[in-house]
């Protein structure tokens, strides 16, 4: 079995929707043979679309992609991550005036960046409640990453 010679990177978000030329070698002259979830085939040229991987509610799915001719066959496998969907919201804390708590409601996501006016406070999916200096308005961000897959939601408090 002869391996890819390319098709990377070997993940790929789900919400990209370019597509990825996998090379085996010389062109073939015949790329119906090319298969796996997320397989097409334009203009003679066997390509590989992630966002056509249907992933349901996992976060990632590893995909085999493979090449058959000439009674030959080439594979390698490929990993396909969901992007972080949700959202996310803030609200002050009762048991004390300048402190607030934070509420992810986020899917997909393995990496977390919680932010306050631009400076990370937190790397918790939950981080514990979060006191300011002064009363006023904050913008607070978290930064979520899935595999290659990275999204950024905004609150205010």
């Amino acid at each position: 079995m002869r391996k890819f010679l390319a098709a990377k990177p070997k993940q790929f978000c789900n919400s990209s929707t370019d597509s990825t030329t996998v090379d085996i070698g010389p062109a073939p002259a015949d790329p119906s043979g090319y298969k796996g979830e997320g397989a097409v085939v334009q203009n003679g040229q066997a390509m590989f679309v992630p966002i056509l991987v249907q992933l349901g509610t996992a976060a990632s799915k590893e995909v085999t992609l493979s090449y058959s001719a000439f009674g030959k066959t080439a594979e390698t496998k490929v990993t396909v991550f969901a992007m972080p969907q949700g959202s996310i919201a803030a609200f002050p804390d009762t048991a004390s005036p300048l402190s607030f708590r934070v509420k992810n409601n986020v899917n997909f996501g393995t990496k977390f960046s919680w932010k306050l006016a631009g400076q990370e406070f937190s790397t918790d999916r939950d981080p514990a409640p979060q006191k300011v200096e002064k009363p006023g308005t904050y913008v607070i961000t978290l930064d979520v990453a899935n595999g290659t897959c990275k999204n950024t939601f905004t609150t205010q408090v």
